[in-house]
């Protein structure tokens, strides 16, 4: 038994089933499964001639695994070999990764050619019929064809059989038929749905930022357009729990270590795979979208800002008197304008940058596409709430200088007309430390496991941003729990906002305290604003709309 390559714990695995079905001399194909869950793709090692050749994952499509009632077909492995000499014998031997289990049908010899040009027509028909199932790059076929031709003209001048010469003519006429398709289109992976590859810095957790939550809704919805849905972290490939994780919880499969390094890996290797490749955040834009370009020449590549950050940064500079954040965002606005016109499409989250951004790239490339958020009301009625809460987290940099001016000058000014009122700083990385000078009414709770036992509690939250971009997200989670939001006319900036959510806009510490003070007193006011901006929610972030909405950027109609 060969030693397992990951300390993972056997007793979390299932019995391996599946085959070793063929092993050529091109390549190896079978298919594995884990018994205990099935739908969790199986890593596997690939020994040739007892050392580690090659590993890759058990996850592409088999229509017959389900024909015979034993997986839902995601469970195949296809692996092309490289550099084996036809003149020797070989032994291929594949394992589990995780616990180096043998898969049935393994280890298998593959012993010498007999003849070297009867083995090289055999290799040749073999890549020929692993292109025509889209399983190569097609910078192979002008290689293959040229070897064809000069096999064609060895027989020829051995004045082979003629059963020969029309065998070999057939598979030629194949080549010519591969050669005249449209460039890419002959190397492209044939799953039964269009693939879709995810990339963002870090493996998204909806728990901690708007952008996670954003991305993980554009997934669903790519994958309710008939798409297959994998997902790359820029960061974070190492983590295969979290990469694991993501993947049963998404029905997704989410690339990384140990069988990915990198994105360029991902790219690299599943190159002409993928039709739809989705950039998220401009870090990413700019790594990737020319690497996406070279390796997957047939994908549309969209590309998603998240929020503008010249936006963000210049408004910084300006509110914080620091002209450097004011230079650093025209540079930054070149990148994004320049990351806009080189994508297929772009997508924002809202109507006031799409109108920023349709300034410097064609106006057809840009689309508003939401994020689904639900709306789930609940908590105690009117009277048994109190208080306010601040929602997010603390390494965004709109968020602290927000919680500095909502504790330093707006909170005194309610304190003066209601000194009973209680604040909550709610989300991730908030301590008391990242709180200085503050007031006893003032809690600091950081992140919890169930925003909507906060929301349920308080009367209503504040957004007082004073600089930021984009859509807010905990503008958003707010209405969607039933409970009015007061905000800065930046928190509110591209929202559909009717009366009376549009009264609660307000600009301006003194402005502030007083909608605040409004909201936490008036019952009608407050039923009123929590009705309508549960409307809000079910009108602007449905998941149609999203679907509908990331439809456009596709270029076609959703269904």
């Amino acid at each position: 038994m060969n030693a397992p390559v990951t300390s993972r714990p056997s007793e979390a695995l299932g019995k391996l089933e599946g085959y070793l079905d063929g092993v050529r001399r091109a390549y190896l194909n079978g298919w594995a499964m884990d018994e205990a869950d099935p739908s969790r793709p199986v890593g596997l090692v690939i020994r040739i001639d007892g050392e580690i050749a090659y590993r890759t994952l058990a996850s592409l499509y088999r229509q017959d695994l389900p024909d015979r009632g034993i997986s839902e077909g995601y469970n195949g492995f296809h692996v092309w070999l490289a550099n084996l000499s036809p003149l020797v014998a070989h032994e291929i031997s594949i394992q589990r990764e995780a616990d180096g289990a043998e898969l049935p049908g393994s280890p298998r010899t593959l012993p010498p050619a007999p003849r070297f040009d009867a083995e090289v027509e055999a290799y040749l028909v073999e890549m020929l019929e692993g292109l025509e199932h889209g399983e190569a790059e097609s910078r192979a076929l002008a290689f293959l064809a040229r070897q064809t031709d000069r096999l064609l003209e060895r027989h020829g001048e051995r004045d082979a059989r003629g059963a020969d010469r029309r065998a070999l003519g057939q598979h030629r006429r194949r080549f010519g038929k591969l050669l005249a398709r449209p460039a890419g289109a002959a190397a492209s992976a044939a799953p039964p749905r269009p693939r879709a590859l995810f990339i963002d810095d870090e493996i998204p957790n909806g728990r901690r930022d708007a952008g996670s939550v954003a991305i993980l809704s554009h997934m669903r919805a790519m994958a309710a357009l008939g798409h297959e849905v994998g997902f790359v972290a820029a960061r974070g490939l190492g983590d295969q729990e979290a990469n694991e994780a993501l993947a049963r919880r998404e029905a997704i499969t989410a690339y990384g270590a140990p069988f990915y390094y990198s994105v360029e890996d991902v790219l690299k290797r599943q190159a002409s795979a993928f039709d739809v490749v989705y950039l998220h955040r401009l870090s990413n834009a700019r790594c990737y979208l020319p690497l996406a370009r070279i390796y997957q020449p047939r994908a549309r590549i969209l590309y998603s800002v998240a929020d503008l950050h010249h936006l963000r940064l210049a408004r910084q500079g300006a509110v914080e008197a620091r002209p450097e954040l004011t230079e650093f965002s025209r540079q930054i606005a070149f990148s994004e304008f320049d990351a806009a016109r080189r994508a297929d499409a772009v997508i924002t989250h809202s109507a006031v940058e799409a109108a920023v951004l349709r300034r410097g790239a064609p106006a057809a490339k840009v689309h508003v596409a939401p994020w689904a958020v639900f709306a789930a009301p609940r908590g105690a009625p009117f009277h048994e709430r109190a208080g306010i809460a601040f929602i997010g987290q603390s390494a965004h940099p709109p968020n602290p200088d927000a919680v500095q001016w909502l504790t330093r000058e707006i909170m005194p000014r309610v304190w003066a007309r209601n000194d009973a009122l209680r604040c909550r700083i709610v989300g991730y990385g908030w301590t008391l430390s990242a709180v200085p000078d503050r007031d006893d009414r003032v809690d600091v709770v950081g992140p919890v496991p169930d925003l909507g036992e906060v929301l349920g509690a308080v009367r209503l939250t504040v957004a007082p941003l004073r600089f930021g971009a984009g859509i807010k997200g905990k503008v958003l989670d707010s209405f969607a729990a039933g409970v009015p939001c007061v905000m800065s006319p930046i928190a509110a900036e591209g929202l559909a906002l009717a009366s009376p959510l549009n009264g609660l806009v307000a600009d301006g510490a003194e402005a502030i305290a007083e909608a605040i003070l409004r909201l936490h007193d008036d019952e009608a006011l407050h039923a009123a604003a929590a009705a309508a901006g549960l409307e809000m929610i079910a009108r602007e972030a449905s998941e149609a709309r999203v679907i509908e909405a990331l439809a456009g950027a596709l270029g076609r109609a959703p269904g």
